[in-house]
């Protein structure tokens, strides 16, 4: 999820991250028997939920958000369970699910994702880095351990399913689903926050990512848990698909019927979604994005995953 950073405030955060913390575990919450999520905090620059299953002989992460919020979420893991992080699991390739990858590697842990978003985190990730923090890092942790549609975690107590569901919000996307407890762990496929979320990757697919969250929603699902945002079920996938096949649907009638973007940023109408389009200014970017890309995308003519 890129967000608007000021570099003065991420000076602080740098600061803040070389010096030696005082770890809570007020941001770690139990959602199974060995099931965790770290929450995300948008005002210190944490912002990505990050969740950890403890298995027999080890842990795995899921998102490594950016390094100096990886030094806390290793120092809480630590806090409780001995067993080493020996994977981490990128759901997709933005700066604020990856740039931590680097102190998980330090940590001795291996970072794991789908092919797609090995190449895309190669090609895209050092924009996306300079995007968010406006700083010019020097090296990205790549994947070591890579798949193509499905990747199992299973010792026997736990079982992690690593499925990727088609191009969605980027092109590697994938999600953690963990079947016996209904919990699935979906990046940000779904936010459940006021600040929106980027509809505007270069590879982005609408109707791929209103087809991945309908497949999302058929799963037997107790518990959802978003990058950004609170905890959710079932529903906050099919509210957060309706309105992007909402918008996508508006869009497009607008360009054919020869609106500008300009315009179709002030007339598209989304209030009824609630908190997807709280904030007016990142949906009417979003509009005019693809407004940008419709007549580019190869799914410009499909459905808009509304019945007609």
């Amino acid at each position: 999820m890129q967000t608007k950073i000021f570099c003065a405030s991420f000076l602080i955060f740098l600061l803040s991250w070389a010096s030696p913390p005082s770890y809570a575990q007020s941001r770690v919450h139990r959602l199974a028997p060995d099931v965790y999520y770290w929450s995300g905090d948008l005002s210190t620059h944490e912002q990505t939920n990050v969740g950890f299953v403890v298995f027999r002989d080890y842990v795995l992460v899921i998102d490594a958000n950016f390094p100096w919020a990886a030094e806390k979420i290793i120092a809480d893991i630590q806090a409780i369970t001995p067993k080493p992080v020996r994977f981490v699991f990128n759901t997709h390739y933005h700066a604020d699910h990856t740039l931590g990858n680097s102190v998980f590697v330090a940590h001795g842990a291996t970072i794991v994702s789908t092919d797609d978003l090995a190449l895309e985190l190669s090609a895209k990730g050092m924009e996306d880095v300079r995007d968010q923090t406006k700083i010019n890092w020097k090296h990205l942790e790549l994947p070591s351990i890579r798949f193509q549609d499905r990747l199992v975690f299973d010792d026997g107590q736990h079982r992690v399913e690593l499925i990727k569901y088609g191009q969605a919000h980027t092109k590697g996307d994938a999600v953690a689903y963990l079947p016996a407890e209904g919990i699935v762990f979906v990046g940000d496929l779904a936010v459940n926050w006021t600040h929106g979320n980027n509809l505007s990757d270069q590879d982005v697919s609408y109707v791929g990512w209103i087809r991945a969250l309908d497949n999302l929603a058929q799963l037997p699902i107790k518990t959802v848990v978003p990058a950004h945002g609170d905890l959710g079920d079932v529903d906050l996938l099919r509210r957060q698909r309706d309105f992007i096949a909402d918008m996508w649907k508006q869009v497009k009638q607008g360009l054919k019927a020869g609106k500008s973007s300009a315009e179709l940023r002030k007339t598209v109408q989304l209030t009824q979604h609630g908190i997807f389009a709280a904030d007016r200014q990142e949906t009417e970017d979003t509009i005019e994005s693809m407004c940008d890309r419709a007549r580019g995308q190869a799914d410009w003519n499909s459905g808009d995953g509304k019945p007609e």
